[in-house]
C-alpha cells in the first residue's frame, strides 16, 4: 500500500481544495458525499499547482431513510433510525415520509419556497463588487416580494427580525419536507457548503430551483440539466454580473408559462424515478467502490489484513487511534 491517507468525508463540503492540498500525493483521492465544480472556482494562476483535485463522489442515504432525515421510499425509515426515537417512530418516519406528486400539480401553490438555517457558504457567492449570503439574501428579498417568494431561515439577527415584523411576514415553519410538495418551486440554497436535498426535492413532483453555478457538486448533477431537469436562481446579467434578485424573475416566468414549469417538475420526477432510489444508488456505490479499490494493486490483500470492516469494537478501537494520532489509518 502507498503512504498515504485515506479519507471518507461526510461534511456538506469537499476535502480538496477547501480543506486539503489533494495534489501533492499525501492523500489519496478522498472519497465524499460532496465536491468542486473546478469551472465554478477560482484556479490560481500558472505556474503554482492547482490545489483543486477531484473528491470522489458517493451518494447522500439519509435522505432514503437512513439517518433522521426526510425519506422518499415507500416504506417507512430503516428501523436503525426509528429506535432512536424517543417516541411514536412510526407517526414520525409517516409525517416524514415524501410521496412523488402527492400534492396534484394545479393544487400546488405558485411560490418559490425554502426553509433552512442560517449558513453562509465557504465559497462565497459574489460579483464583481459584493459577496452575498444566498439564503440571508434570498430571505430579506422574500419579505418585500411575499407573493412571490416564502423563504424564511432561522438564527436571523434582529435588524432583519425587525423588518419582518414591519412588513408583517407571517412565514410558517414546515419542518417535514413531505410537506414542501404543495409547492410548485422548491428551492436548494447553499449553506455552509453544498445543499444535499436536492435528491429528495426531486421526488417532490415541483420545480427544483438550484443556484447557477454553485461550485458545489453531488454525485449525480453531470446527468442533470437545467431548463431540461431544474432552473436556477443568480444568474449573470448580459453584463456579466451577477443578478442577485432574479428569483422574482424566475417566478413570474414560470406562473406565465406553467407548461414549461411543468415539463421541468415532470422531467425532474422522472429522473429521481430512474436513478435517484436507493436500488440504484447502491449499484453506483458498489461499482465506483471496486473501481477504488483497483487503483491500488495490493489492496486486496491489505483489506484481508484488516479482519471485519464491519466491526464496531474495530471501528471504535480505529476511531479512538485516529484521534490520538490522525496518520494511523488502519490497524
Amino acid at each position: 500500500m502507498p503512504d498515504m491517507v485515506f479519507i471518507y468525508n461526510v461534511a456538506d463540503d469537499p476535502m480538496c481544495g477547501l480543506r486539503l492540498d489533494c495534489s501533492d500525493g499525501k492523500f489519496a483521492p478522498p472519497i465524499s458525499l460532496m465536491g468542486l465544480d473546478p469551472s465554478a472556482v477560482p484556479q490560481p494562476p500558472a505556474p503554482r499547482k492547482p490545489r483543486l483535485f477531484p473528491d470522489i463522489l458517493v451518494p447522500i442515504f439519509k435522505n432514503l431513510g437512513y439517518s433522521r432525515q426526510t425519506t422518499v421510499s415507500s416504506a417507512p425509515h430503516h428501523p436503525n433510525v426509528l429506535d432512536r426515537l424517543d417516541s411514536k417512530p412510526l407517526e414520525w418516519s409517516e409525517r416524514n415520509r415524501i410521496r412523488a406528486e402527492s400534492v396534484a400539480w394545479q393544487d400546488k401553490v405558485p411560490q418559490m419556497f425554502f426553509r433552512g438555517t442560517r449558513y453562509c457558504p465557504t465559497v462565497p457567492l459574489r460579483d464583481k463588487s459584493r459577496s452575498i449570503c444566498p439564503r440571508v439574501y434570498l430571505t430579506n428579498l422574500s419579505i418585500h416580494h411575499q407573493d412571490q417568494l416564502n423563504i424564511m431561515i432561522t438564527g436571523l439577527p434582529p435588524p432583519y427580525l425587525l423588518e419582518l415584523k414591519e412588513h408583517r411576514w407571517q412565514s410558517k415553519r414546515t419542518d417535514a419536507m413531505a410537506e414542501w410538495s404543495k409547492f410548485k418551486y422548491v428551492a436548494s440554497i447553499d449553506g455552509i457548503g453544498g445543499s444535499n436535498r436536492v435528491l429528495a426535492l426531486f421526488h417532490l413532483g415541483s420545480v427544483v430551483i438550484k443556484q447557477h453555478r454553485s461550485p458545489y457538486i453531488e454525485w449525480f448533477y453531470n446527468s442533470i440539466k437545467p431548463g431540461v431537469h431544474f432552473e436556477t436562481v443568480f444568474k449573470e446579467s448580459p453584463d456579466g454580473a451577477k443578478n442577485f434578485d432574479d428569483a422574482v424573475e424566475l417566478v413570474d416566468k414560470l406562473r406565465a408559462d406553467d407548461a414549461y414549469a411543468r415539463h421541468l417538475a415532470d422531467n425532474g420526477l422522472d429522473f429521481a424515478r430512474k436513478y435517484l432510489t436507493l436500488e440504484v444508488m447502491l449499484v453506483y456505490l458498489r461499482e465506483l467502490l471496486l473501481a477504488y479499490k483497483d487503483l491500488f494493486e495490493d489492496m486486496d490483500e491489505y483489506v484481508s489484513k484488516v479482519g471485519d470492516t464491519g466491526n464496531s469494537a474495530l471501528f471504535m478501537k480505529q476511531a479512538q487511534l485516529w484521534n490520538n494520532d490522525w496518520r494511523t489509518v488502519v490497524v
